[in-house]
């Protein structure tokens, strides 16, 4: 066992030779229970003091308070003419570093750091270049004997080992003050005897200050006053006496060559140096993928359903822009829907229209219903729903439905359908998404079943007047539709979605099916009814006719012309596009990314929650450091530097793993969903990047936040789970 020669080594040390006394006035200590009560003591500059008595006693809690620890219920701690207590978080941790040097009865050195690297630390805030600071560490750990031990762990050092590293530590910085809890509990009687000689020597020779508190009887041998706390006040002990020495004249007030400085605030700089420090941190691998899978779904999660409703508003703005809607609005409703009172355009007017330049292609639009008006239910009251069977089942709406045409160039779009897509040739049905959520049929239950229902194809008009819903004195010749029942059943291949931009009925109830087969049934229904057979007595009726036209325009150029020029034309028509809906379809793209970022943003909540409990939970240890750097002499705002520079590195790691998960997903998803994979790539990323950095930076610092704001000596006990003070 080596044998202890340190203090009195100049060339550890160097500072200035300064005689202050260190005062308590008034003091008064509370934990548990009152310890001191209006106590005021003088500790002499140049004198080692023995603080003894059995455990429990408070010579502890004594040490705490002298050493800025832990703050007292009243009174003072005067050094250099200044109550310490009184001094801000900064200039205390400047007093605890350059001042003081502390001996912790648990030792208290930094779990994952080297014996070299808690060395370091104290000296961390100081001017020393790097090439001194690793000179003196050198220095300290030979003349403890730990040489042979500077890269071991804490963990890794015998009992004495570790004290004699939390002595070098106290005593690496040039402290004016030593206090020492119980400093030799682990080392051997050689070495203990020549530790307090040594105490003794540095107290007598330096003018320092030496407070060491034990329930020991061997430091009685060097110390200069023996207190004891009794009755609630500091008690000398009879029997000792305190010598009164003089600074010698040779060495009072000489300063050494080169006094140490210490900064107020740890930089950035140093910060990460002392990051760099903790060289023997094991990174928490599994946490880490956690962490890394969690942040990159919320990345996805956040953008991917923008990005797709994005993509499909683009598609469906470049494919229906050029699509028009014309009906012959003879009552002025302004309703873009194929309504029965409609007066028919005459075969001069749709014409007309088909010559207009621009225009390639002009198809009929009309519609089947649930229910309409017949030569037999004439007379009956209109029935309250209509009944229809799928896959078997049989189901009641109250509303009334109508069924719709696809036309051909809508059959390729695939990206209007929620869920599959209509067969090109055969009787099948597209069904609303609408119509089956208010309904309550689920889309996996009505894809690929039959449905069945009687079905009303209109084969004639009669011909009638109506009021002007604007101007009741004003009546316009209008006419309506006179249908033909008839059963009709077929296959459900697709579902069209809510926003469905073609969807004209009345209550957004609605089945569609391709105009070409739409064609046959009606053609049929024209040919097997005449229309002879009078409907209502003394109303004229006439064939079948149009009142709304589908029209496709060259470009968007064109759709936009042909809308004016249609309108200009008559007073009566009323023209609709996509494009004057894209008010509408973007506030239901809006809604859908809404609901998406809500549902991002819990998830984003709720991982930020875990990550913080699982950084509350794997920093229990790191309370004890948090402790122990403001001990040696570190502010709060120096802590939280550090934490912020540590959590940065997690955000580094975390960024990178996600980046690559997001990566593979975006590839996937490009050739699975069609998904850009410049866009998800780009979003997610800057997503990625202010969620790593974000996520683990509040995570990591909130846990430790409050607690970092505490005593010293309180944040230490905390993260061992003590109690008393």
């Amino acid at each position: 066992m080596p044998v202890l020669f340190l203090l009195t080594d100049n060339r550890v040390f160097e500072g200035a030779l300064m005689k202050s006394n260190l005062l308590l006035k008034n003091m008064t200590i509370r934990f548990d229970r009152e310890i001191l009560h209006d106590v005021s003591y003088e500790f002499k500059s140049g004198y080692f003091y023995l603080l003894q008595g059995q455990s429990g006693i408070g010579k502890s809690s004594l040490l705490n308070v002298l050493g800025l620890l832990k703050r007292p219920i009243a009174g003072e701690v005067v050094y250099d003419g200044q109550n310490l207590w009184s001094l801000d978080d900064a200039t205390q941790a400047r007093v605890r570093l350059k001042d003081y040097g502390f001996v912790f009865q648990q030792h208290n050195l930094i779990d994952t750091m080297t014996l070299e690297e808690n060395l370091k630390v104290p000296l961390l805030k100081s001017n020393l270049p790097e090439a001194k600071k690793a000179a003196r560490v050198t220095a300290i750990l030979d003349k403890l004997g730990l040489e042979d031990q500077r890269h071991m762990l804490p963990e890794d050092l015998s009992g004495g080992e570790d004290q004699r590293g939390a002595i070098g530590r106290a005593l690496i910085s040039g402290a004016r003050i030593i206090l020492a809890d119980e400093p030799t509990n682990s080392l051997d009687s050689e070495n203990a005897r020549m530790f307090y000689e040594q105490l003794a020597d540095f107290a007598h020779q330096q003018q320092a200050i030496v407070i060491v508190a034990s329930h020991e009887t061997l430091p009685e041998d060097y110390a200069d006053q023996i207190l004891t706390i009794n009755n609630r006040q500091l008690v000398p002990q009879s029997g000792t006496k305190l010598f009164n020495r003089a600074i010698p004249e040779s060495m009072a007030g000489q300063p050494t060559a080169s006094a140490v400085t210490y900064r107020s605030d740890l930089s950035n700089k140093q910060a990460l140096v002392y990051d760099n420090y903790q060289s023997a941190k094991k990174l928490p691998i599994g946490f880490l993928v956690i962490v890394t899978v969690m942040l990159a779904v919320a990345s996805i999660v956040l953008n991917v359903p923008q990005i797709l409703a994005s993509q499909q508003q683009r598609e469906l703005n470049q494919a229906t822009d050029n699509s028009l809607f014309v009906t012959n609005n003879t009552l002025g409703t302004g309703s873009h829907q194929d309504l029965d009172p409609f007066r028919n355009l005459t075969i001069k007017q749709i014409q007309k229209i088909k010559k207009m330049p621009g225009i390639t292609s002009v198809q009929p639009y009309y519609t089947f219903l649930s229910y309409g008006l017949t030569k037999e239910n004439v007379r009956q009251p209109v029935p309250k729903g209509s009944n229809f069977s799928l896959g078997g089942k049989s189901y009641h709406v109250d509303e009334t439905f109508s069924i719709q045409p696809i036309y051909k160039s809508d059959l390729t779009k695939k990206y209007l359908y929620a869920n599959g897509h209509p067969a090109k040739v055969g009787t099948n049905f597209i069904v609303s998404q609408d119509f089956l959520e208010k309904n309550h049929i689920s889309t996996k239950s009505a894809m690929g079943k039959q449905v069945a229902f009687e079905v009303y194809i209109p084969y004639a008009q009669y011909l009638s007047e109506s009021e002007l819903p604007t101007n009741n004195k004003k009546k316009v010749a209008i006419d309506g539709n006179i249908y033909v029942q008839q059963p009709l059943a077929a296959t459900i291949t697709g579902v069209y979605a809510s926003n469905y931009p073609y969807d004209r009925s009345e209550q957004g109830n609605a089945f569609f099916m391709d105009d070409a087969s739409m064609t046959t049934l009606l053609h049929s229904a024209i040919r097997a009814n005449t229309t002879s057979d009078q409907i209502f007595q003394g109303f004229k009726q006439q064939p079948f006719g149009y009142s709304a036209l589908r029209l496709e325009a060259k470009s968007y150029n064109d759709m936009v012309s042909m809308t004016k020029t249609i309108k200009s034309s008559s007073g009566f028509y009323s023209v609709s596009s996509v494009a004057q809906n894209v008010a509408s379809l973007n506030a239901t793209v809006q809604k859908a990314k809404n609901g998406t970022r809500q549902i991002a943003l819990l998830f984003i909540m709720a991982s930020m929650i875990a990550l913080t409990i699982l950084f509350s939970m794997n920093n229990r240890q790191r309370l004890r450091e948090v402790g122990i750097l403001k001990a040696v002499g570190f502010t709060t705002k120096d802590v939280r530097r550090i934490l912020f520079w540590n959590a940065m590195k997690y955000g580094c790691y975390c960024f990178g793993g996600a980046a690559l998960l997001i990566v593979v997903a975006a590839t996937i998803m490009a050739l699975r969903l069609g998904v850009h994979f410049i866009a998800i790539i780009l979003t997610a990323f800057i997503t990625n990047l202010a969620l790593s950095f974000g996520v683990t930076i509040f995570a990591s610092l909130w846990p430790i936040r409050l607690i970092s704001r505490k005593d010293p000596i309180d944040i230490i006990k905390a993260s061992y789970g003590q109690k008393r003070g």
